[in-house]
């Protein structure tokens, strides 16, 4: 059978004599004293150890033979990372630093069970097991070993939590930081961006798109496939309304106008007609905010029209009041009605006369007359009684009014 001096022999052959396999970052203090090492690789995995001095119930949280914390708890893996010292931190040739042993117990030839505490002694011949008491209050610098921040991967993507949080930004505690159906890890993997749902922006998420980093479009109208299928347009066909405008430039906030409807502003003029030919505004029925639509207004960029479209215009809606139907005009009889839907006519006839013979300020008089007889107020009684024809003749004369002045 072994004794406890004779296995901690076997031990230090083992960690003497190995060649390095790797470096860890060492940490060193002002006076060159070693004092840790952060990315120590031990049996394919990462961990930190802090050197730390002190009694074995000082530096653990528990140093019983049947409750310990120790970060190894095997004698092969407390051997692992006793190798892993001076393979990996310590330099060659470092016997002076002073002997590291795995502190074990052996009963009846047997591991009882391993202390991950290796322990640093400058005193080679000191016995580094010795009994329960011993370990408890003789004081020895630890290795005190913990998993290394760079190997700790809480939403399990792939990624570790620390260069989630100080290279890419993303969230460690969410596998999949943009939602997107693509964990962080898978992201990274395929080029996409975590951060991003959809990386190429050809609105189909990264998790569903089949080219992440793609921008698909098919038909080249600058809206990319998964968007057309989102918003229904074809995305086969670069103008899905035949408007004359290509949909990836009506949905641009620039234009803003809908793809799927080829005059968005119902004035009747073609979205592509407004914003290639006319120039006006294609989601504004009145461009310049004259009262006259676009699609009948002679300069719908200019607030105002020419002397002849208001003449034309009031000889219109004169010819229109020639046609009421009596039952809208507010008069004793059928004579007396007709005589005043007369009246009505020949105001609207005499302003176009004004107008056609350059007297703006007559055909404002004449129309501001009439006017006051279709205002909803008793004095002057009006000559029309409540009705569509009335609404109607009253917004054309405010209109005029309002145009003739612009003149």
């Amino acid at each position: 059978m072994k004794t406890k001096n004779s296995f901690c022999g076997l031990m230090l052959g083992l960690v003497l004599f190995t060649a390095p396999s790797q470096a860890a970052v060492t940490q060193v203090d002002g006076s060159g004293v070693i004092t840790g090492a952060t990315g120590v690789l031990v049996s394919g995995s990462l961990y930190d150890v802090e050197f730390v001095t002190g009694t074995c119930l000082t530096v653990f949280i528990n140093c019983t033979e049947s409750n310990h914390d120790f970060t190894f708890s095997t004698a092969s893996d407390a051997a692992a990372a006793s190798q892993a010292l001076f393979d990996q931190v310590f330099p060659a040739n470092s016997v002076g630093l002073g002997w590291f042993v795995t502190v074990f117990d052996v009963l009846g030839g047997n591991v009882d069970f391993g202390r991950a505490a290796i322990f640093h002694a400058t005193n080679p011949a000191q016995n580094f097991v010795g009994d329960l008491a011993d370990r408890n209050y003789v004081t020895r610098t630890f290795a005190k070993w913990s998993v290394s921040t760079a190997t700790i991967d809480t939403d399990g993507d792939g990624i570790s939590d620390e260069d989630e949080t100080n290279i890419y930004g993303t969230d460690p505690n969410d596998a999949d930081s943009d939602n997107d159906g693509l964990n962080d890890g898978d992201e990274l993997g395929a080029g996409s961006n975590p951060l991003n749902p959809d990386s190429d922006g050809d609105g189909l998420s990264d998790g569903s798109d089949p080219e992440p980093n793609t921008f698909n479009d098919a038909d080249g109208d600058g809206l990319g496939d998964g968007m057309e299928v989102l918003l229904g347009t074809d995305p086969n066909n670069a103008d899905s309304d035949f408007d004359g405008l290509l949909d990836g430039t009506e949905v641009d906030p620039a234009t803003g106008t809908d793809p799927l409807n080829p005059d968005s502003d119902g004035d009747g003029v073609s979205d592509g007609d407004e914003v290639n030919g006319l120039g006006t505004n294609p989601n504004n029925p009145d461009s310049d905010g004259d009262g006259v639509g676009d699609a009948v207004d002679p300069l719908p960029n200019d607030p105002g029209v020419t002397s002849g479209y208001t003449e034309d215009w009031l000889r219109m809606i004169s010819a229109d009041a020639l046609a009421y139907d009596l039952s809208v005009i507010d008069a004793k009889n059928n004579n007396a009605a007709k005589g005043r839907r007369n009246a009505l006519s020949n105001k609207l006839n005499s302003a176009a006369n004004a107008i056609s013979a350059g007297n703006y300020e007559n055909a404002i008089e004449s129309l501001t007359s009439l006017l006051q007889k279709l205002d909803d107020d008793d004095s002057p009684k009006d000559w029309m009684l409540s009705s569509p024809e009335k609404t109607l003749l009253r917004s054309d004369v405010e209109q005029l009014i309002y145009l003739i002045g612009l003149l």
